[in-house]
């Protein structure tokens, strides 16, 4: 299948007690009727040497001996440091960039532009990836990245960069519903279904990617319809292809293209039956028009796992799959990621 393509983180003191030497004392015994004899000279006793009264040695220690808790030296730390890589910073509207960050100390990252923002995954908390999206229509030109990093002693820092955006090649259809059909396109029927969608692809997961390698085909059919083309509907309004349309008849096996949790499995007024795959770090996968759904909500899929068959649900002219892909909730070109294995390290990738 020909496309189009574009390339784009740890003394007591110690109480000597001296021995307590014990007093010797002596006596003599005199008896009374004994005839006195003269005095024998005595000699004088040489003293014995007796413990004197000094202090005994007590267990309580002065106040001056008591050990105390000495804290260790405390040292600098050493600061949060952190390298980036993005790929491409200049990037065709509607493509995605990976953004890799490794840091000295483990982080929490993550990004903001403009009004979008997500986190990037890390395994340890030292290498760390992230996706954003540019939308089809973003302004050319160079639009300003910032990269949040902040330790788990506190430390932060902000980086400040910009992705260059040119414009992509996209072509202008007009497409014309019956009367009955084109009643769908009313404010009142197309604004609830699409807040709902907006909350389910606002809520991905900041999980790590739950896939690996570049995506697959969910069906392999010709493309009737082209990512980011213009598009007026009717004579309702303006807009812009946020898939692809891939021809098939009913019945037709749409499978999950790489592995994911199923965050949406229902009928859609407009987009009919309707699937969405959620597949990590804010990058997520739609499936419509299905005449059947094979799945429930928190199914855990694989690639290859038959999510649903094509069908000819909602708003359309024919049977076809509409299959989209959202990074940030920001809708980017499904085809990309058949072709680029965005979930490769740079050192990797090719």
């Amino acid at each position: 299948m020909n496309q189009r393509f574009h390339s784009l983180r740890l003394a007591c003191l110690a109480c000597i007690l001296l021995p307590l030497l014990a007093a010797v004392g002596c006596s003599a015994f005199i008896d009374p009727t004994a005839t006195p004899e003269p005095p024998t000279p005595v000699p004088s006793a040489t003293p014995t040497l007796t413990a004197t009264a000094s202090p005994t040695a007590t267990l309580s220690p002065s106040p001056t001996a008591t050990p105390t808790d000495t804290p260790p030296p405390t040292s600098t730390p050493v600061p949060l440091h952190v390298s980036v890589r993005i790929a491409p910073q200049v990037i065709v509207q509607g493509r995605t960039a990976r953004i890799d960050v490794f840091s000295n100390h483990p982080a929490a990252l993550l990004w903001r532009m403009g009004e979008a923002e997500g986190v990037l995954g890390s395994d340890d908390g030292l290498r760390h990836v992230g996706f954003v999206g540019v939308s089809p229509i973003a302004e050319e030109g160079e639009q300003a990245l910032s990269l949040v990093a902040r330790s788990e002693q506190g430390q932060e820092i902000t980086l400040e960069t910009a992705l260059q955006i040119t414009a992509g090649d996209y072509g202008f259809e007009h497409v014309v519903f019956s009367e009955a059909t084109e009643k769908l396109l009313a404010p009142e029927v197309t604004q609830p279904e699409l807040e709902r969608l907006d909350g389910v692809y606002g809520g991905a997961s900041a999980d790590h990617l739950l896939c690996g390698g570049a995506f697959d085909w969910p069906w392999e059919g010709t493309i009737t319809s082209y990512f980011g083309t213009r598009r007026q509907y009717g004579d309702a309004f303006r807009s812009f292809h946020s898939g692809i349309d891939v021809d098939g008849v009913d019945g037709d096996p749409i499978a999950a293209p790489a592995a994911g949790t199923v965050v949406l499995a229902e009928e859609l007024q407009v987009r009919g039956g309707a699937v969405i795959i959620d597949h990590g770090l804010g990058v997520m996968s739609g499936y419509y028009h299905l005449s059947r759904i094979n799945v429930e909500v928190g199914d855990h899929l694989e690639r290859g796992d038959v999510l649903g068959l094509m069908g000819a649900t909602g708003l359309v002219t024919g049977s076809h799959l509409h299959w989209e892909l959202r990074v940030g909730n920001v809708p980017v070109s499904p085809v990309e990621w058949v072709e680029r294995d965005l979930t490769a390290p740079p050192e990797e990738r090719q």
